[in-house]
């Protein structure tokens, strides 16, 4: 039965319904996406929080702990750079809760020690003019 009498407007209202539908749908997920990728950063813990955690667990180990506390280095990526941070780096203290564990570390001499594991575990990969622990370069650190 073709061409009944308003058979042909129920199939372009049929088809306007569609691509309402669709762009709908599409609005939805354009939406979902751009808000998930603004505010996914917001809600993940950053680097220096996760290892000012770290640093909160090992510090309570005691002695064997502190050991661990001031003097591992643990790499941050800073865009194309890895730099090394121990608890004592400011920017980690700043998440650190437990504000009694300040003054834990000797600087001078921790970073010294930092840079002598990094130079004998990074092997030819270190270079004392690039390597950076809490942002100073080792090179300064070592006095050489």
């Amino acid at each position: 039965m073709v061409n009944k009498k308003g058979e042909e407007g129920w199939t372009l209202i049929t088809l306007l319904i569609a691509l309402l539908v669709l762009v709908v749908i599409g609005a939805g997920i354009y939406y979902v996406y751009t808000y998930a990728s603004t505010t996914s950063g917001q809600y993940l813990p950053s680097d220096l929080q996760k290892i000012a955690v770290a640093c909160e667990v090992s510090a309570k180990l005691g002695d064997l702990g502190k050991v661990d506390y001031c003097t591992q280095p643990k790499p941050v990526n800073y865009g194309s750079e890895t730099r090394y941070v121990t608890c004592n780096y400011k920017n980690v203290k700043n998440y650190i809760t437990d504000k009694t564990l300040n003054g834990a570390c000797n600087d001078a001499e921790d970073n010294i020690a930092v840079c002598t594991t990094l130079r004998d575990t990074l092997g030819k990969n270190y270079n004392p003019e690039k390597v950076k622990v809490n942002d100073v370069v080792c090179e300064t650190i070592l006095g050489a």
